[in-house]
């Protein structure tokens, strides 16, 4: 019954940013939790976290002319004890 949005980012040297799409209609709470997976450019995992939409709106910025809220996969909102991390990392070899 937990209903989920799905956003991923790649990143790389030459557009390093972490911001991801637009969350649209955040008000009307069409999703429980947001899944995020941020790749490298390798496209291995480098964050894959869940965050509840009650969250969303302390870190989430309403940007009028794309009429959604923006959100960046950084900073603060990592260390938030109300986000899952859920990223498998890779064994050391």
């Amino acid at each position: 019954g937990v209903r989920y949005q799905i956003k991923g980012r790649r990143v790389t040297p030459d557009n390093p940013s972490r911001q991801l799409s637009a969350i649209r209609k955040l008000d009307a709470k069409q999703f429980d939790v947001l899944a995020v997976v941020i790749f490298d450019a390798s496209y291995d995992i480098m964050d894959a976290v869940l965050v509840p939409h009650e969250v969303i709106g302390e870190y989430a910025t309403y940007k009028s002319y794309v009429n959604a809220h923006i959100l960046h996969l950084r900073g603060d909102i990592l260390n938030d004890s109300r986000v899952k991390n859920i990223a498998v990392l890779k064994p050391a070899n």
